[in-house]
């Protein structure tokens, strides 16, 4: 993924005039209209400078960014995923859909794709054969109330990531026996354990919030 920056030419936490004097010129000489000649290429770098300018100009959203900047840019974090869970970190940018159809790069395919993998990965995790299933994302035609499931989703998984947390923590004390130091080291995995969970809690959060400001039936509410 490219760096929102460096897509709009100005420096790393560039204040609120800088940005927007930096996308009114780059959406003035890449606007297709510009460009009869190159629309193609023209309407891809139009997309991607009101990416950039969409979440940096956005307090909230720019703040997220600044964070995880770096395994956005590299594809993941030090440019090696830490491990084989879903790569929530790629489906953070307008890039990874085209359009709003039900086609297989479509915003509602994608992120209904993405959904179903979160939930799969928490009900494998749970190891629960009667556990109830998650919420799905839904399609082009589907209506609001579906769309307000996707918050019914995020607590779905930080409830049941808690849920699990706890019981490998108090599992792993248990057969710890009376070896002090070994209880130790198990209560250290333990909080490291819960702190990346905590992260990956906030992370999926805000992806909730990074698709439901873009979902066009949440918008037309």
């Amino acid at each position: 993924m490219n760096c929102h920056y460096e897509g709009l030419g100005v420096r790393h936490h560039a204040s609120e005039e800088e940005l927007k004097k930096a996308y009114r010129k780059l959406a003035q000489k890449w606007h297709p209209d510009k460009n009869l000649d190159n629309v193609a290429e023209a309407a891809e770098q139009f997309k991607l400078i009101q990416a950039a300018y969409d979440v940096l100009s956005d307090p909230q959203e720019g703040a997220w960014y600044d964070d995880p900047r770096e395994a956005l840019v590299k594809g993941g974090r030090d440019g090696v995923y830490q491990d084989d869970s879903l790569d929530l970190l790629h489906y953070f940018t307008v890039t990874c859909y085209s359009g709003y159809d039900d086609d297989e790069k479509g915003f509602y395919t994608v992120y209904c794709n993405d959904f179903d993998m979160i939930a799969q990965e928490e009900l494998e995790s749970a190891l629960e054969e009667d556990m109830e299933d998650f919420p799905t994302f839904g399609d082009s035609q589907s209506d609001y109330d579906m769309a307000v499931h996707h918050s019914m989703l995020t607590g779905r998984v930080s409830a049941l990531r808690i849920f699990l947390g706890k019981n490998i923590i108090h599992s792993r004390l248990q057969t710890a026996g009376r070896n002090e130091a070994w209880k130790k080291k198990t209560k250290e995995k333990a909080r490291k354990s819960e702190e990346r969970r905590r992260k990956e809690n906030e992370l999926v959060h805000q992806q909730i919030a990074f698709i439901r400001k873009r979902d066009r039936k949440v918008q037309a509410h």
